[in-house]
């Protein structure tokens, strides 16, 4: 090896090695006198026969293409999270309506509106749904340190992340606010 480095990888956190060139053919080509690339700073103005230049961004691409398929797997483990996490909320709010029965008939009796009852339960699900959230990035910024490499948090997820959680809790509301217009005002006075 010729040297170290630090924050560079390539695919997804597969260290590199720098060797020379002389080694590099020795173990991948059986010694042969190929080169599979040449970088260059700035922008050669020929290029060797049986070579071809590639920009940055084309490498980026390519090197992005060889991680799709696991891309692709994080993104479907982040819809998952994201099912999991609504059917939480939504338990936690259902439950929280079966128990809240004879309120909801005392509400009801007293002239509640079915919507007034909704936003009642909307809020207390979009707050649970937004706890939740903050607990989220508390504890993902705390795992970082964990990782063997750097993990960039996209500022547009600290605004889709409580958004999320506000679309999460409505929904979550919305299975809860069945129970709850249901509720008898006779169950009220029943003792």
């Amino acid at each position: 090896m010729v040297g170290t480095t630090s924050d560079r990888t390539l695919l997804g956190g597969i260290p590199n090695m720098y060797v020379t060139l002389a080694d590099a053919q020795a173990a991948a080509f059986e010694g042969a006198p190929i080169v599979s690339a040449v970088v260059v700073t700035g922008t050669p103005d020929t290029v060797p026969a049986g070579l071809v230049a590639f920009t940055n961004d084309q490498i980026e691409s390519a090197s992005l293409d060889q991680m799709a398929t696991a891309v692709a797997s994080l993104d479907k483990t982040k819809l998952l999270m994201w099912v999991i996490a609504a059917v939480i909320v939504a338990s936690l709010v259902y439950v929280t309506a079966l128990e809240r029965t004879r309120d909801f008939a005392v509400l009801k009796a007293l002239g509640a509106s079915s919507v007034r009852i909704y936003l009642g339960l909307a809020f207390q699900a979009v707050l649970v749904a937004l706890v939740a959230a903050l607990i989220a990035v508390v504890l993902a910024r705390s795992m970082t340190s964990g990782f063997s490499q750097p993990i960039d948090f996209p500022a547009s997820a600290y605004v889709a992340l409580p958004l999320s959680a506000v679309a999460v809790g409505l929904m979550a509301s919305l299975i809860a606010l069945r129970r709850a217009v249901a509720a008898d005002p006779a169950k009220a006075f029943a003792g």
